[in-house]
């Protein structure tokens, strides 16, 4: 009986431990895609739009530098990487240009080919070794359509981490509180839709044979005013 009282008591004390050991849910990023100019739902071939390319869920702090920000409750982000697939020949090659949340522009790389683009920070290529701390625009890519039609722009991947400095301030917290590894979540498709441009209508019959007798006689007028002179 007292060794079962013993086992008892040592399997009550583990889950205890196991309970205060577990860190709570990492809190959840997203990015997520937004029109910078206009409804994609109104294109026409020839227009030119912007996609941007939105973090939002992270944890800021008033007055945080951004450099090696170290801090076991507001996550910063040492890495961010994205890619989008949408349709290879409806577009012409996109134009990427960094957002303003990433804090060296040295160290951010974008990439494009038909139908893909994807943007990418790394600290480690910045000289300052800033880190992303604030939500709002990562990249935004520029499109112009080609052809008519519809579809969507969708995440390939998304992938994030934090710095090792912020997971050891973490880690020396009381672990119950805090979740050195993150989360995040990819956004929903932004959908188009590209109309045919306008042309130049065709007259009817009718309408083309009374302006042909139309230069016509202004034609003759003309004659006769030359041969009166």
């Amino acid at each position: 009986m007292k060794r079962i009282l013993y086992i008892t008591a040592i399997a009550a004390a583990l889950a205890v431990g196991m309970v205060l050991a577990t860190p709570k849910t990492a809190q959840a990023l997203t990015l997520s895609m937004e029109s910078g100019s206009g409804d994609l739902q109104q294109l026409v071939v020839g227009d030119t739009f912007v996609v941007n390319v939105v973090l939002s869920g992270l944890s800021e702090a008033e007055n945080l530098s951004s450099s090696f920000a170290v801090s076991p409750t507001v996550i910063s982000l040492d890495f961010l990487r994205a890619g989008i697939d949408f349709n290879t020949t409806r577009f012409s090659p996109s134009t990427i240009t960094p957002g303003p949340i990433v804090p060296d522009t040295d160290a951010f790389v974008g990439g494009t080919v038909p139908g893909y683009v994807t943007g990418s920070f790394s600290s480690l290529d910045a000289l300052s070794g800033a880190v992303i701390y604030s939500n709002g625009i990562f990249f935004s890519f520029e499109q112009t359509a080609r052809l008519a039609g519809s579809g969507d722009f969708a995440f390939d991947f998304v992938s994030v981490s934090r710095p090792i400095v912020n997971q050891i301030a973490a880690l020396s917290t009381i672990t119950s509180q805090t979740d050195p590894v993150i989360q995040i979540n990819a956004g929903p498709v932004l959908a188009y839709n590209v109309s045919p441009a306008a042309s130049n209508p065709v007259p009817e019959p009718v309408t083309a044979l009374l302006g042909v007798m139309g230069l016509g006689a202004l034609g003759l007028a003309t004659g006769r005013r030359r041969l009166q002179a």
